[in-house]
């Protein structure tokens, strides 16, 4: 926070000298190891834009994707934490065949992961650019508190924290994380339960979902056991199979499954692409999904000088994921976009994403 204060042309030296001293006590507790990056991944994901509004890529319309995406380099978030981490802002279960809608899944779809280690982090937000829907925040948002005292709460109609109203630039919240540990090998080992859990939100599919797309995810898990094999399966044959770019991406003609024209026509996309592609094609095996969109995880800035790490998250640190549900576990964070691993989910550990 402090540095943020810095950035701006406003404030006289002794108001900053002032304000340094006054507001040194938000300087945020909690240790946390979370998801980790390379710097490079910063330029590499943006949200869907149009070409008239460069600054506000995160509110692009979910319910009607395709198209190319240009991503705005403007501040939207900064964030006080000792570790980074991907931060999700909505959960969308309602696939229509062109984007996705919220569905109607109830709190208990959330889960409860009962094999899992956790550990506690404290995040200090500031919305810098935009206005947002609920609350941006490390993996399960365990409270939200605005610097005025007010409380955020649990909405679980939209599986998200709010404040009552929108978030808008300007506003500073502490948010409160439980970073659950999440094992693959053990994920391994779930061979099954997942229909026994499943929602039937989370298992949806359009009436009319193409034939030949049901037929692929069959082909492509054919040979997997397992709920975490087969998804595997399906995000090595969408990182092997398809490519990542961000221009020359077509709109889906009016009628046109946008997971069938990355699939069979176009072959190149970005994350809402290949998350959404993969999402679904989990769901045709049977295992539950949903979507998610937030913001990556971005390297600390390093000219930034506090007790603990500075984040800025831009217009290009925007991103969209899927999250699948393992009995014991609760939905769990999978990444599909190529060369955008979730430090990877593949590797020692991970931490959940908030459900």
């Amino acid at each position: 926070m402090r540095r943020r204060l810095l950035h701006s042309p406003f404030l006289s030296l002794a108001g900053l000298l002032a304000v340094l001293a006054t507001l040194s006590i938000w300087t945020p507790k909690g240790v946390a190891r979370d998801f980790h990056v390379h710097a490079w991944w910063h330029s590499l994901f943006a949200r869907r834009v149009e070409t008239a509004a460069p600054a506000a890529p995160y509110g692009a319309n979910d319910a009607h994707l395709g198209g190319n995406f240009n991503g705005s380099t403007a501040v939207m978030f900064r964030v006080i934490a000792k570790e980074s981490s991907y931060y999700p802002i909505e959960s969308f279960s309602t696939y229509t065949g062109a984007g996705w809608v919220r569905g109607a899944m109830t709190a208990a779809a959330s889960g409860v992961s009962t094999h899992v280690p956790r550990t506690r982090m404290t995040q200090q937000v500031w919305v810098e650019s935009g206005t947002y829907p609920a609350v941006l925040g490390a993996n399960r948002i365990i409270s939200a508190t605005m610097r005025g005292g007010a409380r955020a709460r649990f909405v679980p109609a939209i599986d998200a924290w709010t404040f009552g109203s929108p978030l808008h630039a300007g506003e500073h919240y502490t948010v409160v994380s439980t970073l659950e540990h999440v094992n693959p090998r053990s994920l391994a080992s779930v061979t099954d339960g997942n229909l026994v859990y499943a929602f039937r939100q989370a298992l949806q599919l359009p009436a009319n979902f193409p034939q030949r797309d049901i037929l692929l995810a069959h082909q492509i898990t054919v040979h997997a056991v397992t709920p975490y094999a087969k998804l595997q399966a399906i995000i090595a044959y969408l990182q092997s199979h398809e490519s990542y770019q961000t221009q020359g991406i077509p709109v889906p003609r009016p009628g046109q499954d946008f997971v069938d024209q990355f699939l069979f026509e176009t072959h190149r996309g970005y994350c809402d692409q290949f998350s959404t592609a993969a999402a679904i094609l989990a769901r045709v095996v049977g295992i539950p999904t949903r979507w998610v969109k937030g913001y990556i995880s971005v390297p600390a800035d390093p000219t930034y000088h506090g007790a603990q790490n500075e984040y800025i998250l831009r217009g290009t640190d925007a991103h969209s994921w899927f999250e699948a549900w393992f009995a014991g576990y609760g939905f769990v964070p999978f990444e599909a976009t190529p060369s955008a691993a979730l430090a990877e989910i593949t590797q020692e550990k991970c931490h959940r994403h908030p459900v």
